[in-house]
């Protein structure tokens, strides 16, 4: 799956197992693709290694929100 970002392609991978939704994005450097977490009510950014732009949908991929650049160490609820 990808998306169209500022005229550029990024490839989005789907974590839907245990372990892939566990490790995530921790440990990554110079990151060029995005996460699909499904069924997932929070996330971190513990042991992330760059700011992440993230984007919550609903089940049928409306945007619920919007957060720009978050740094390692944070919450989202």
């Amino acid at each position: 799956m990808y998306i169209i970002s500022n005229n550029k392609k990024i490839e989005i991978k789907n974590k839907q197992d245990f372990i892939g939704k566990l490790i995530g994005l921790m440990f990554k450097k110079n990151i060029n693709y995005g996460i699909l977490l499904r069924n997932c009510n929070s996330i971190h950014t513990f042991f992330c290694f760059a700011n992440l732009d993230i984007i919550m949908v609903d089940e049928k991929f409306n945007i619920i929100h919007i957060y720009n650049n978050v740094k390692p160490n944070k919450i989202i609820l």
